[in-house]
């Protein structure tokens, strides 16, 4: 899932009078421009975008949200230090906006989560969490940005914070399924089986063909040595993650139900599907 913000809709504050037609002349060429950088985005032509949101940004060096959607496709292209740059200029210009925050909090995110165990997978991820509270200050019901705060402070050992920040965004969002799944791997890691149950089960409610949860409350289940559960929830997880074509998800869920019951008979059938599965959605 796309964690970013693609702004779509720009809402230009003409400026009335003779004296100021040329900056009007200026701020509608840049519109033009963002619209076509955002049809040749919608239509995956990155190189076009980008130079499109240049010429944006040409006719108006204030358009923030042009770096926004520039700084995105670079993301996208794993050019992360220019996406940074894009989006720290887009904060210079307009401070208040919360997106800017959020996206190059992404790209902290990214940028620690394919670093090797060092010094900077902590730095990127303090500066990840140091953007996303900007980001919330700038929008306290940003509710997406506590959910990537809290991945954030889940992945520094903050666990008590990290609980508190999907606590916020499911207050924000009650029906946020990945709040509450979130929270449910906190207290998994901290062993509090009762308390990852209800909050897989509360994403599962929200979302029925959420796999990851049935997948992770099978887990809690089989450390709670309910086998019937457990086998249940990873069945119902493989053959989600199957029909979605993640088939090295959907075999590790059979292997799951082997090592709680190998003579189960849903180990057969949801090897049937994975086989039927990788036959057809090939």
């Amino acid at each position: 899932m796309r964690k970013f913000i693609l702004i779509v809709n720009v809402i230009f504050v003409m400026l009335a009078g003779n004296a100021y037609a040329q900056e009007i002349s200026n701020l509608a060429k840049s519109m033009i421009y963002f619209r076509q950088a955002q049809s040749s985005y919608e239509q995956n032509q990155f190189q076009q975008a980008i130079e499109e949101y240049t010429a944006a940004i040409k006719e108006n060096p204030n358009n923030y949200m042009a770096y926004i959607n520039r700084g995105i496709i670079f993301f996208e292209l794993n050019r992360y230090n220019e996406a940074l740059k894009n989006f720290k200029k887009a904060q210079n210009i307009e401070p208040n906006n919360p997106y800017a925050y959020y996206n190059s909090a992404i790209v902290y995110n990214k940028m620690a989560s394919t670093e090797l165990e060092n010094d900077n997978t902590y730095l990127y991820y303090k500066k990840a969490k140091d953007e996303l509270t900007k980001a919330i200050q700038n929008n306290p019901n940003f509710y997406k940005a506590y959910i990537n705060r809290g991945v954030v402070n889940y992945e520094l050992a903050f666990y008590q914070d990290a609980i508190d920040d999907f606590t916020k965004a499911i207050q924000i969002k009650p029906l946020s399924y990945k709040a509450y799944y979130n929270r449910g791997i906190v207290y998994y890691t901290l062993k509090n089986l009762t308390a990852a149950e209800s909050d897989f089960t509360n994403a599962i409610e929200i979302n029925p063909d959420y796999a990851d949860a049935y997948f992770n409350r099978g887990l809690v289940y089989k450390q709670k040595n309910n086998v019937k559960k457990a086998l249940d929830n990873f069945y119902k997880a493989g053959i989600l993650y199957a029909q979605n074509y993640k088939i090295k998800e959907a075999y590790e869920c059979a292997d799951l139900i082997k090592s709680t019951d190998e003579f189960s008979t849903l180990l057969y059938d949801l090897k049937s599907m994975i086989t039927k599965e990788e036959i057809y959605g090939s």
